[in-house]
């Protein structure tokens, strides 16, 4: 389930991985930098991404009668 934390993130990095991208080709004058900053981040969401811990035991709140 993804919240909108999430949704907000995915449009940060849309909108700032070309900024940083033509940064550095700007002040390079290639595109080496960039695609070493593209690999930098895909290994970074990698690392994230399995880093995620999963949770198999979902506690229901005790104020809620379930219906059965």
């Amino acid at each position: 389930m993804a919240t909108n934390s999430n949704y907000m993130g995915a449009q940060a990095a849309g909108f700032i991985s070309p900024l940083v991208m033509g940064f550095i080709i700007t002040f390079t004058g290639s595109y080496n930098g960039a695609f070493w900053f593209l690999i930098a981040c895909s290994a970074i969401s990698i690392i994230a991404a399995l880093s995620i811990k999963k949770n198999n035991h979902m506690e229901q709140p005790k104020d809620v009668d379930l219906l059965a």
